[in-house]
C-alpha cells in the first residue's frame, strides 16, 4: 500500500525530515515523556505531581492539534510546508501553555525572550525528530508488510497454478482414456470377433479375452475416467466417493458418513474430493489400513472432512509428498487448514476444515 505521504524506497538525508503522516498519539506521548525527562534533573519529591500534570499537557496539546490537523486539513499536511507549519503550531501551543502554568526556562547567557525562543525552537526541532523516526520506521515497517503480502499473494498464484494444472492433466489423461483407449480397446474387440469367425477352433479363447477387453473398457477404463475428471456436477459427493472407493473393495472398508447436498460450492465439492482421494490413497499405499472412515460435517462457517484409517499410523521418518501437497494446496486456496495426526487407536487421521464461501468463486477445473 502506498500513502501519498510516503515517498520513494531511496531518500536523500533531508527527505527524512518529512513530510510523514502524522502519528498524534505517538507523537504527543514521546513529546510529554521528553518534556518529563528534561525536567527530571530539578524535580524534587514534593514538584513531581506539577511536572507529571505539565508534562501530561504538553504532550496532550500536541496531540489535539495533530489529531486536529489530521482530520480536518488532510491535504494541508501531507505537503511539505503544511506539514511543518502544523509541527510548528502544535509546538508553539504546547510551549505557550506550559508558560502559562509557570514553566519558564531559564538560560544564564540568554535574555527572558531569548529564553522563550530558545525553548520553542527545541521543541519544533525535537518533534520534527520525533516525527521523522516514528515515520520513517512505520514506512519501513509498511514496505515490510507489502513485501510478505506481495509473497503471499505469489504463492497463492502458484497454489491456484498448481491446482488448475493438477485438474488439466487429470481431464486430459480423462479424455484419452475416454477417447483413445476405449476406442482402441472397443476396436480390438471388433477385431478378434473377426478372427473368432474366421477360426472357429480358437473361438472359445477369443471369446474370453474379448470378454476381459470388454470388462476392461466398461469398467475400468470409465472407472479411471470418472474418478480423474468427476462429473460432480452431475452426481452427488456420496455417489462420487464411492465410486472412488470401488477399486480398493474388497480389500478396503470404506464407510461414508455425507449429509445430502453438504456442499453446494462446486470448487468446495471438488476440493472435498480430492482431499477424500488423497486420505484413501494415503491409508492404502502408506497405512495398509483394511477400513476407511470419511466423514463430512457442515457448520454453519465451515466443513470438516475426515478421513480415518486402522493403518499403521504415522512414520517417524514420514515426508510430506505430492499428495499431502494438493491437500495443503487446496485448502491455502480455500482459506482453510488440514492437518495429518496418529489416530487415537491406531492409524492415522487426515482432517481438513474448509471456510463456507460467501460467494462461489472460479474452479480450477
Amino acid at each position: 500500500m502506498t500513502t501519498q505521504a510516503m515517498v520513494p524506497d531511496h531518500r536523500r538525508w533531508w527527505q527524512y525530515v518529512g513530510p510523514w503522516p502524522l502519528y498524534p498519539i505517538a507523537d504527543g506521548l514521546v513529546a510529554g515523556l521528553v518534556a518529563l525527562s528534561v525536567r527530571s534533573f530539578i524535580m524534587t519529591p514534593a514538584t513531581v505531581p506539577l511536572e507529571l500534570l505539565t508534562a501530561v499537557i504538553f504532550g496532550l496539546i500536541i496531540f489535539l492539534v495533530l489529531e486536529g490537523a489530521r482530520r480536518f486539513l488532510p491535504r494541508v499536511v501531507t505537503a511539505f510546508p503544511g506539514y511543518i507549519a502544523t509541527l510548528v503550531v502544535a509546538t508553539v501551543a504546547a510551549v505557550l501553555v506550559r508558560f502559562a502554568q509557570g514553566y519558564i526556562p531559564d538560560y544564564p547567557t540568554l535574555s527572558t525572550g531569548g529564553d522563550i525562543a530558545f525553548a520553542i525552537i527545541r521543541a519544533v526541532v525535537g518533534l520534527i525528530i520525533i516525527q521523522a523516526i516514528i515515520g520513517s520506521l512505520a514506512d519501513r515497517l509498511q514496505r515490510q508488510v507489502d513485501a510478505t503480502q506481495n509473497a503471499l499473494d505469489v504463492v497463492e498464484a502458484q497454489a491456484e497454478a498448481l491446482l488448475k494444472a493438477d485438474e488439466e492433466v487429470r481431464r486430459s489423461v480423462a479424455t484419452l482414456l475416454h477417447d483413445r483407449v476405449q476406442g482402441g480397446l472397443l476396436a480390438a474387440c471388433l477385431r478378434l470377433q473377426t478372427v473368432a469367425q474366421e477360426s472357429p477352433a480358437t473361438s472359445h479363447e477369443v471369446e474370453r479375452v474379448i470378454h476381459e477387453l470388454e470388462q476392461l473398457r466398461s469398467l475400468d477404463v470409465r472407472r479411471a475416467v470418472r474418478t480423474l475428471s468427476p462429473s460432480l456436477k452431475d452426481i452427488d459427493l456420496e455417489t462420487a466417493i464411492s465410486e472412488m472407493a470401488e477399486p480398493y473393495l474388497p480389500a478396503l472398508a470404506v464407510s461414508i458418513s455425507i449429509p445430502r447436498d453438504a456442499v453446494d460450492d462446486p470448487t468446495v465439492r471438488l476440493a472435498v474430493y480430492r482431499i477424500v482421494e488423497q486420505g484413501l490413497l494415503n491409508a492404502v499405499d502408506h497405512g495398509g489400513a483394511g477400513h476407511v472412515a470419511v466423514a463430512i460435517e457442515t457448520r454453519p462457517e465451515r466443513i470438516e472432512v475426515t478421513v480415518r484409517d486402522d493403518g499403521r499410523g504415522l512414520d517417524p521418518a514420514y515426508v510430506s509428498g505430492f499428495g499431502t501437497t494438493l491437500v495443503d494446496t487446496w485448502c491455502r486456496a480455500l482459506g482453510g487448514t488440514w492437518s495429518l495426526t496418529p489416530g487415537s487407536g491406531g492409524g492415522a487421521t487426515l482432517t481438513a476444515v474448509l471456510p463456507v464461501r460467501a460467494e462461489a468463486g472460479p474452479s480450477p477445473r
